[in-house]
């Protein structure tokens, strides 16, 4: 392995921790407040009432669970696919 290939991989590492440690301390907060969340996704009006309630509950547990999937190393390729999928969903 050279000496670029193992700085690359330094930094997708570092990046990876740092990106892991971003989502498990936001999905943190909302998990701790949920329904402050909730309201959030509510006042939106970008989902049906029926549909805001679930989202706001379940989407903080599924940051922190992908953020420490990141963190301990697990699953990566998956992980990225469902971060892509919820910064698509996210962005509108």
């Amino acid at each position: 392995m050279g000496t670029q290939a193992l700085w690359w991989r330094y930094l997708t590492v570092g990046f990876r921790v740092f990106l892991a440690t971003v989502f498990v301390v936001a999905g943190g907060s909302k998990v701790l407040h949920p329904w402050v969340f909730v309201h959030t996704v509510e006042s939106y009006h970008m989902l049906p009432d029926t549909l805001a309630r679930p989202f706001g509950l379940g989407l903080p547990w599924i940051e922190v669970l992908l953020g420490l999937y990141l963190l301990l190393g697990l699953f990566i390729r998956i992980t990225r696919l469902k971060y892509s999928w919820m910064g698509g969903l996210l962005s509108g």
